[in-house]
Protein backbone atom coordinates (compact mmCIF):
# COMPACT_ATOMS: atom_id res chain seq x y z
CA UNK A 1 0.00 0.00 0.00
CA UNK A 2 2.59 2.51 0.83
CA UNK A 3 4.56 1.76 -2.59
CA UNK A 4 0.92 2.13 -4.42
CA UNK A 5 1.11 5.69 -2.95
CA UNK A 6 4.67 6.63 -3.46
CA UNK A 7 4.11 5.55 -7.00
CA UNK A 8 1.06 7.74 -7.34
CA UNK A 9 2.53 10.82 -5.84
CA UNK A 10 5.82 10.60 -8.59
CA UNK A 11 3.41 10.26 -11.33
CA UNK A 12 1.93 13.43 -10.22
CA UNK A 13 4.42 15.30 -9.41
CA UNK A 14 6.50 14.75 -12.75
CA UNK A 15 3.42 15.32 -14.81
CA UNK A 16 2.53 18.69 -13.08
CA UNK A 17 6.27 19.60 -13.13
CA UNK A 18 6.63 18.79 -16.88
CA UNK A 19 4.25 21.15 -18.14
CA UNK A 20 5.00 24.28 -20.64
CA UNK A 21 3.08 27.05 -21.59
CA UNK A 22 4.21 29.49 -24.12
CA UNK A 23 2.53 33.01 -24.70
CA UNK A 24 3.40 33.20 -28.20
CA UNK A 25 5.38 30.92 -30.12
CA UNK A 26 5.83 33.39 -33.44
CA UNK A 27 5.47 36.92 -33.32
CA UNK A 28 2.30 38.45 -33.70
CA UNK A 29 1.43 41.83 -35.71
CA UNK A 30 -1.75 43.58 -35.42
CA UNK A 31 -0.60 46.43 -37.92
CA UNK A 32 -2.43 49.87 -39.27
CA UNK A 33 -0.59 50.26 -42.59
CA UNK A 34 -3.79 51.30 -44.19
CA UNK A 35 -5.69 54.20 -45.28
CA UNK A 36 -6.06 55.57 -41.51
CA UNK A 37 -2.20 55.64 -41.22
CA UNK A 38 -2.11 58.50 -43.75
CA UNK A 39 -3.37 61.31 -41.21
CA UNK A 40 -0.14 60.33 -38.74
CA UNK A 41 3.02 61.38 -38.71
CA UNK A 42 5.55 58.93 -37.39
CA UNK A 43 7.82 60.08 -34.69
CA UNK A 44 10.20 56.99 -33.81
CA UNK A 45 10.19 53.49 -32.34
CA UNK A 46 9.01 52.66 -29.09
CA UNK A 47 8.41 49.41 -26.84
CA UNK A 48 7.41 48.27 -23.46
CA UNK A 49 7.84 44.48 -21.95
CA UNK A 50 5.45 42.40 -19.42
CA UNK A 51 6.04 39.34 -17.74
CA UNK A 52 3.29 37.17 -15.85
CA UNK A 53 4.54 34.75 -12.99
CA UNK A 54 3.38 31.34 -11.96
CA UNK A 55 4.37 30.36 -8.07
CA UNK A 56 3.24 27.24 -6.86
CA UNK A 57 0.26 27.42 -9.30
CA UNK A 58 -0.94 30.70 -8.62
CA UNK A 59 -0.85 32.79 -11.78
CA UNK A 60 0.18 36.35 -11.19
CA UNK A 61 -1.17 38.25 -14.79
CA UNK A 62 -0.86 41.37 -15.76
CA UNK A 63 -3.57 43.41 -17.59
CA UNK A 64 -3.36 42.35 -21.14
CA UNK A 65 -5.00 45.88 -21.74
CA UNK A 66 -2.06 47.84 -20.33
CA UNK A 67 0.35 47.10 -23.03
CA UNK A 68 -1.28 49.38 -25.34
CA UNK A 69 -1.15 52.17 -22.16
CA UNK A 70 2.06 51.33 -21.31
CA UNK A 71 3.23 52.25 -25.55
CA UNK A 72 0.70 55.28 -25.50
CA UNK A 73 2.67 56.54 -22.43
CA UNK A 74 6.09 55.73 -24.00
CA UNK A 75 4.50 57.61 -27.33
CA UNK A 76 3.66 60.59 -24.85
CA UNK A 77 7.31 61.09 -23.64
CA UNK A 78 7.92 60.91 -27.49
CA UNK A 79 6.05 63.89 -28.63
CA UNK A 80 2.90 61.60 -29.89
CA UNK A 81 -0.90 61.33 -29.56
CA UNK A 82 -0.80 57.71 -30.26
CA UNK A 83 0.50 54.07 -31.34
CA UNK A 84 0.54 52.73 -34.82
CA UNK A 85 1.96 49.47 -36.13
CA UNK A 86 2.14 47.99 -33.08
CA UNK A 87 3.98 43.81 -32.77
CA UNK A 88 3.87 41.86 -30.06
CA UNK A 89 6.15 38.89 -29.36
CA UNK A 90 7.18 36.37 -26.88
CA UNK A 91 11.08 37.35 -25.29
CA UNK A 92 14.12 35.10 -24.30
CA UNK A 93 13.70 36.42 -20.65
CA UNK A 94 11.19 33.77 -19.88
CA UNK A 95 11.75 30.66 -17.55
CA UNK A 96 10.93 27.81 -15.47
CA UNK A 97 11.99 26.31 -12.74
CA UNK A 98 10.46 22.83 -11.12
CA UNK A 99 11.85 23.03 -7.56
CA UNK A 100 10.34 25.32 -6.59
CA UNK A 101 7.83 26.01 -9.18
CA UNK A 102 8.10 29.07 -10.31
CA UNK A 103 7.80 30.20 -13.86
CA UNK A 104 8.11 33.76 -15.61
CA UNK A 105 6.34 34.57 -19.13
CA UNK A 106 7.67 37.38 -20.48
CA UNK A 107 6.39 39.20 -23.81
CA UNK A 108 7.15 42.26 -25.85
CA UNK A 109 5.12 45.06 -27.82
CA UNK A 110 7.02 47.67 -30.36
CA UNK A 111 5.41 50.46 -32.03
CA UNK A 112 5.83 53.51 -33.90
CA UNK A 113 4.82 56.78 -31.59
CA UNK A 114 3.16 58.71 -34.36
CA UNK A 115 1.13 62.59 -33.81
CA UNK A 116 -1.68 63.92 -35.12
CA UNK A 117 -1.26 65.80 -39.20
Amino acid sequence: MKYILIVIVSITLLSLSACTAYVFNHPMTISTKSDPVKNFQPIGTIKTTSCNYLFVLIPIVSDPRDIYDNLLAEAKKAGGDTVIDVQVQGTDDSFFWIFPPIARFCFEANGTAARYK
